[in-house]
């Protein structure tokens, strides 16, 4: 299961919808010219890329994925990049073709993607617009200075950067929230059901069922720090816990998953409250703001399907024993939070 951090907030809506206006009415007439079947492609969304990746077309779902970094840029310049992924798409469409060749420029050349279109122009632009908004956001902090000459100024150069650079000043009204898949599979365990539902509590994101032609997936929301804890923290706790099991098993313990889990997660709850007596509440508070920015900007009406690890099999007193102790002994709280997802 492929792990792609997707970006949704209000100017990026905003932006998806006027791309998928000029994509559809290029697509229509690609269609026409063409004589092709079948839509060229099945949807726009912006997501966390590598930095020197700016976008792809995704030849195994038709989708054109295109990196939140562009939203610093001019329109003209994100609205090249999308055409020249349009171009990948139609390729692939007509060619069953997914690299630069000719038949590739053919596809730009139809789509009018800009003579002399660069990418490597473009990221040079966006290395140019990183720094410029960290000059602007030390003098807007230099405006709040209590030295009103001092302020005054630092405001005034900010707002020509601003100007000069074609940025937008940061809207603390715009919301945005960031998703990824954690786990997926045809059935969920119990085991899996209780680590995504210590891993939400951990990192603060919202987690939920969503349902697919292979069975479930779920996937977490929140900031882009809060999804990206939460994907390490699944994976670390997963992987040491079948580890842990695997090395009993070897040793002749008969050890239920599921029970091992329940074992090691209560442990850990009460090691983590312990820490800190607003553990829980604080977890809670935050994925219920979570939880209210992605009903706002993704599910809107939908009825939403959360995590629920409350039916479980019969409880093996040894397994959850071993993992009791488990939880116990192991350094979870120094790993967890350490390391990000690269």
């Amino acid at each position: 299961m492929e792990r792609i951090i997707q970006v949704v907030g209000d100017k990026e809506l905003k932006t998806i919808t006027l791309l998928d206006r000029i994509g559809r009415e290029k697509e229509r007439k690609a269609i026409k010219d063409y004589l092709l079947s079948k839509n060229i492609y099945s949807k726009i969304f912006f997501a966390v890329l590598e930095e020197n990746k700016l976008g792809f077309f995704d030849t195994s779902s038709n989708s054109i994925i295109l990196s939140d970094s562009l939203m610093r840029l001019d329109f003209s310049l994100l609205e090249n990049v999308f055409l020249h992924e349009l171009a990948h798409a139609l390729d692939w469409a007509v060619n069953f073709s997914s690299g630069h060749g000719e038949s590739f420029r053919a596809c730009c050349s139809y789509f009018g993607v800009s003579q002399g279109f660069d990418k490597a122009t473009i990221k040079r632009d966006l290395k140019k617009s990183e720094r410029n908004e960290k000059r602007i956001e030390k003098l807007l902090a230099l405006s709040e200075s209590p030295f009103g000459a001092e302020a005054a100024s630092a405001y005034s150069k900010a707002q020509e950067l601003i100007k000069r650079n074609k940025l937008n000043a940061t809207n603390e009204n715009d919301e945005i929230i960031y998703f990824a898949p954690i786990f997926g599979a045809s059935r969920i365990s119990f085991a899996n059901k209780a680590l995504i539902s210590i891993t939400s509590k951990i990192s603060g994101a919202f987690v939920v069922y969503s349902h697919t032609s292979n069975g479930k997936v779920i996937k977490a929301y929140g900031s882009l720090e809060e999804v990206e804890l939460a994907l390490y923290t699944f994976d670390y706790l997963t992987s040491g816990v079948d580890q842990e099991i695997s090395k009993l098993r070897k040793a002749g313990e008969k050890i239920s998953r599921d029970s091992f889990v329940y074992g090691m997660v209560t442990e850990l709850q009460t090691r983590l409250f312990k820490e800190n007596e607003n553990f829980e509440k604080n977890a809670l508070a935050l994925i219920k703001e979570n939880k209210q920015r992605a009903t706002k900007l993704i599910f809107s009406q939908n009825r939403l399907t959360t995590t629920n690890n409350s039916t479980r099999a019969h409880l093996d007193r040894n397994s959850a024993d071993k993992g009791n102790a488990y939880g116990r002994s192991s350094n979870i709280q120094d790993k967890i939070g350490v390391k990000k997802i690269t």
